[in-house]
């Protein structure tokens, strides 16, 4: 044991400015599509370990002092904010000529330490429980260069560094096989819900379950009973001059004989269903949140499986409940994500334990007596809606359902019986997937903690043989202490930086300030870190959205390209 460390005899605990030859922050510069030769990484192009270098944009630098912050193979890359805070990323192979940007931190290592050891360390339980706590900032998380070059590592032999990384890589790689084929499976599973779904709203799920029930209400029967039920009480109120109830003609909608199954209809969902949505915030505030009263629902209530959870809602006055009567929610109601990041999600309501509403990314769905609210539910959670949303998706920056995409709807209408059957054979179905999947996810995490129960037996000495060797700690120790006196001689006569124009200054600028000292549109993810909502994306889109008058949205590959539309310059 070693400073309270227990490790081999012949290996030292150090730090990491001991084993370094430079830390330091990235460069501070807004990117451009022009191509000046040198690449631009930043935080948001590093995805689980890896960079596609192809999308990586680029960055105007002076050449007397881009050397500084030029990459190499082997320098170590660290994120100091935002949502992957603390993360490493290491260097490999060929890449073109790269700069890092300066919510980067890197480590230059010496060429007397193994960099994937020390990238492995990076990932290990003793390097998170260093850095977690002081890794909290007041506001968004941050590591800074000093923390990083204080973090203490055990430094074994060279030859053992190597030996350990071989092993520590030998049983990664079996653990990336069976993650690959866990991820197939779940994917799988995935593709086997839509089919469920694709089958049961095409009639073929209840096939067996029509041929021996055939006493039911065909469809078409049920829905002309309903029209002319809702035009005698539509007719009843315009009598007596009460509006305030009824739909305007609700019983004018459109349907027709299905023509592959008898006993169902087809129809337009316009006026079969109700639809209503915040009509803006009305100048709602967050000030005005309060610690109590009518529950108020965001996308976060919609991120626990198919029932809305309450545990993420905030709380609204009596008054700013009562503006909009048409989003008072009820029990049985869908909720749709409209736009956003959480674009398509959707939640049914069971058991609401208060009254409450919804904010303006949400569109409230109500079946009404023409739908079981289980079978609309599903009906939306099927391929008709999911293609509309990836339509959103691809076709814009600022991806949007409108309620005419919905009240467009074709779709075939079983009758009531049928549906009910429909949703048990669904869940039924979903059941077996959901077991399968929760086992595979349990494996998934178990996987992950074999991996951390490796990187700490790997740097406690227990992963391979110990076995004695001649191999001096202080001696390597000794050669880095030289490289890093030639390294700094070298980096004296490099030139300082000079800020340019575009040096990014205080935080917290707002989107249009951003966009206003862009020279090219900015990928959104960069104007997201630039902004005052780098802590929370979900504020970001619904800034966005406040201003998307003014904004040009341009979709590039997977990137949206985000600028002012002239006349705002």
């Amino acid at each position: 044991m070693k400073d309270g460390v227990l490790i081999p005899g012949n290996w030292e605990m150090v730090r990491i400015e001991d084993i370094a030859l430079k830390i330091h922050y990235g460069f501070t510069e807004s990117s451009t599509k022009t191509d000046t030769g040198i690449k631009f990484l930043r935080i948001t192009d590093i995805q689980d370990y890896k960079v596609n270098w192809n999308e990586v944009p680029y960055c105007r630098i002076d050449s007397s002092f881009a050397n500084k912050y030029l990459l190499e193979e082997d320098d170590l890359l660290f994120a100091r904010t935002g949502a992957t805070v603390g993360k490493s990323f290491l260097i490999q192979g060929k890449i073109p000529k790269s700069i890092f940007a300066s919510y980067l931190i890197r480590i230059k290592l010496s060429k007397q330490v193994s960099s994937k050891y020390v990238f492995y360390f990076f990932q290990s339980p003793d390097y998170w429980k260093q850095i977690g706590v002081k890794a909290m900032g007041i506001g968004q998380p941050n590591v800074n260069g000093k923390l990083l070059s204080n973090i203490r590592i055990p430094l074994a032999p060279k030859k053992e560094q190597h030996k350990i990384v071989e092993k520590i890589e030998e049983i990664f790689s079996d653990l990336d096989q069976a993650e690959l084929a866990y991820l197939k499976i779940l994917h799988q599973l995935n593709t086997y819900r839509q089919s469920v779904l694709n089958s049961a709203f095409n009639g073929d799920l209840t096939k067996d379950w029509r041929d021996t029930n055939i006493s039911s209400t065909p469809a078409i029967d049920y829905l002309k009973a309903v029209s002319e039920k809702r035009k005698i009480f539509y007719d009843k109120k315009i009598k007596v001059n009460d509006k305030s109830r009824v739909d305007k003609k609700n019983y004018e909608f459109v349907y027709s004989q299905n023509e592959r199954i008898p006993t169902w209809a087809t129809a337009k969902l316009d006026k079969l269903i109700t639809i209503a949505g915040r009509i803006g915030w009305k100048g709602l505030k967050k000030e005005e949140y309060t610690t109590k009263g009518p529950l108020f629902l965001s996308v976060h209530c919609l991120n626990y499986g198919k029932y809305v959870d309450f545990r993420d809602a905030l709380h609204i006055s009596e008054v700013r409940y009562e503006e909009s009567p048409e989003i008072k929610l009820r029990d049985n109601d869908i909720l749709l994500c409209k736009d956003g990041a959480g674009i398509g999600k959707i939640g049914i309501i069971k058991q609401l334990p208060y009254k409450a509403t919804v904010n303006s990314s949400i569109l409230v769905i109500r079946s009404n007596e023409i739908f079981i609210p289980d079978f609309l539910y599903y009906l939306f959670k099927g391929p008709q809606l999911q293609e509309i949303v990836n339509e959103r998706i691809s076709g814009s920056a600022i991806p949007h359902l409108f309620q005419k995409d919905i009240k467009e709807f074709i779709l075939n209408i079983p009758p009531i019986v049928e549906q009910q059957q429909i949703v048990q054979e669904i869940e039924y179905r979903f059941t077996i997937a959901d077991n399968l999947e929760n086992t595979i996810k349990t494996n998934q995490t178990r996987a992950q903690t074999f991996r951390q129960i490796i990187l700490k037996s790997a740097f406690q000495g227990k992963l391979i043989e110990q076995k004695t060797s001649s191999d001096s700690i202080s001696s390597l120790l000794e050669k880095i202490t030289t490289e890093k006196v030639s390294y700094m001689s070298i980096e004296k006569t490099t030139p300082k930086s000079k800020r340019g124009k575009n040096t990014a200054s205080k935080d917290n600028k707002s989107i249009i300030d951003i966009l206003s000292n862009a020279s090219s549109p900015l990928p959104a993810d960069e104007v997201w870190l630039q902004s005052e909502h780098k802590d929370n994306i979900e504020n970001f889109y619904a800034a966005l959205k406040q201003i998307q008058d003014n904004v040009t949205a341009v979709k590039k590959g997977t990137k949206s390209l985000l600028s002012l539309k002239n006349e705002n310059r």
